[in-house]
């Protein structure tokens, strides 16, 4: 081959590869109301030695503008996160100069993220040994050394207290996140050394994956605990420590739970601390203990982390729409909370109310990603995920490893598209359960099963919809696994929405 050939295939490199980081910076760049790059912007791949000149200056000067808030926003909320872009954007960075605290935020970021991207399922659920991390990081940082210098040794005693922590108000209390933050911010130069970066890697997915299960496990808590407060007539709670009212309604506390669904994509360092999401765990049991005192607390407090699951980096972040969300992993929390303990609510309002009336047959959407939620993270420690199975309602529902993965990695719009659609189908199997219970082996006209069957089969459809609309976003984005995985749980949605039909009088 000659070296005209090799150098046209260069070019015809760069200028792929400058494509692909435009597509993540050109956004930006709009955003802060800086000047596109026209060659770039052109349909016509131009890769002439003055086309890739200026392309390459342009890159250059967003380089240095580039800050990790905006960029962890913008690949949380879209489908520029490929395995491709973030391989591209990496290695253009660990070749920058200077090595400066912007650089290092930023490679913090988008490390973690190829690696939850590449990771198998086994290690989004199981033990994770720096090995394991060597090996999937491999095509951005080489072949790196695993012998890690004595100086990273605070991020495995942080390690080991976030094994220990079962809820966030213990994550926060261990001071896990700042001293993660402590140990990055005094590395100066030597973060980027390979071995460094292979440990902040694992220490980073760790805290993600905790994070996640115990913001699960709280808001699970909290469900759960108003469900019984308003069972017993209770319809206020002192949440003051929490920034909230003397008499918050539970309501309220209610759509703040729905809310900190986004937590996991929200604005870096925007909006509510997740202190306040411990705040009220702790205003909910506080007043469950005043009513029933023997109750103990919430069944959440059982999720304690097995020996295969940590967690990682705090939660990615959000649209800059997006309202409350916690802060990223690195930092710890910034609201201040008041030094007093919660109050319990007014005695007058804890006067427990007659026996409860049976639990509704057709659970909401949320109620039932939670259960699956909370099997899936109880269960952890499985390694054998192709194929997983959970119970609901006394029938069993088979989830695909990506379906699992949504539960216990989440953190993205595909992966809130894909917990909806399975809770919609799991909805549908327990409620297809109950009607085969019955005495004519369906619904009858006009009963309560008929009435559930009607309602989940209409939310399935709905939920379908979202899923096609998920399909296509996928396909435009070209990420076509996420494409297959998708349509395929889209499929499995409608095949019980037809057999739940069956049942219909």
């Amino acid at each position: 081959m000659s070296s005209a050939t090799l150098q046209l295939g260069e070019a015809a490199a760069q200028w792929r590869m400058a494509r692909r980081i435009y597509a993540i910076y050109q956004p930006l760049a709009r955003a802060a109301h800086l000047p596109s790059c026209p060659p770039l912007d052109s349909p016509v791949d131009r890769p002439q030695p003055e086309a890739l000149e200026q392309a390459h200056r342009w890159l250059d000067e967003m380089d240095a503008r580039v800050q990790a808030a905006p960029l962890r926003s913008l690949l949380q909320t879209t489908q520029l996160a490929t395995e491709e872009n973030l391989h591209d954007l990496i290695v253009r960075y660990l070749a920058r100069e200077p090595k400066d605290d912007s650089l290092r935020d930023r490679l913090d970021f988008l490390l973690v993220q190829f690696f939850s991207h590449c990771a198998s399922p086994v290690l989004h659920q199981g033990e994770v040994a720096l090995e394991d991390v060597a090996q999937v990081m491999e095509p951005v940082l080489g072949e790196c050394s695993t012998d890690l210098p004595a100086w990273l040794q605070p991020l495995e005693e942080a390690l080991q207290a976030l094994h220990r922590c079962g809820s966030l108000r213990e994550l926060l209390d261990q001071g896990v996140l700042q001293r993660g933050r402590q140990v990055k911010v005094s590395a100066g130069p030597m973060f980027f050394g390979s071995a460094p970066l292979l440990a902040f890697v694992r220490f980073n997915f760790l805290v993600r994956r905790a994070f996640f299960r115990l913001l699960q496990g709280d808001l699970h808590a909290i469900r759960h605990g108003l469900d019984e407060l308003e069972r017993r007539g209770i319809e206020t709670l002192d949440c003051t420590r929490a920034q909230l009212a003397a008499q918050e309604p539970a309501s309220h506390l209610r759509q703040i739970c729905r809310d900190w669904r986004e937590a996991f994509r929200a604005p870096y360092r925007a909006g509510e601390s997740f202190r306040q999401l411990a705040e009220i765990r702790a205003a909910v049991e506080a007043a469950l203990a005043a009513v029933v005192p023997e109750a103990g607390p919430a069944p959440a407090d059982r999720l304690q982390p097995s020996a295969a699951s940590e967690e990682s980096p705090a939660p990615p972040i959000v649209a800059p729409q997006k309202a409350a969300a916690p802060p990223p992993p690195q930092e710890e929390p910034q609201a201040q909370v008041p030094a007093e303990a919660p109050k319990p609510a007014p005695a007058a309002k804890l006067e427990p109310s007659p026996q409860p009336s049976p639990r509704p047959l057709v659970l909401e959407i949320e109620e039932a990603q939670d259960r699956i939620a909370e099997q899936l993270l109880k269960n952890g420690d499985k390694k054998s995920i192709s194929v997983t199975s959970i119970e609901i309602g006394g029938a069993k529902l088979l989830l695909s490893s990506w379906e699992v993965a949504a539960f216990v990695e989440g953190g993205d719009q595909l992966s809130d598209a894909l917990q909806r659609a399975v809770a919609a189908r799991a909805i549908l199997v327990e409620v297809i359960a109950a009607c085969r219970k019955q005495p004519a082996g369906r619904a009858s006209a006009g009963s309560d099963e008929a009435a559930a069957l009607e309602k989940v089969i209409a939310a399935a459809k709905a939920e379908g919809a979202t899923m096609q609309t998920a399909v296509e976003d996928a396909r435009n984005a070209k990420n076509i696994d996420a494409a297959v995985n998708l349509a395929a749980t889209a499929k499995r949605l409608q095949a019980s929405a037809d057999e739940a039909r069956k049942f219909l009088p």
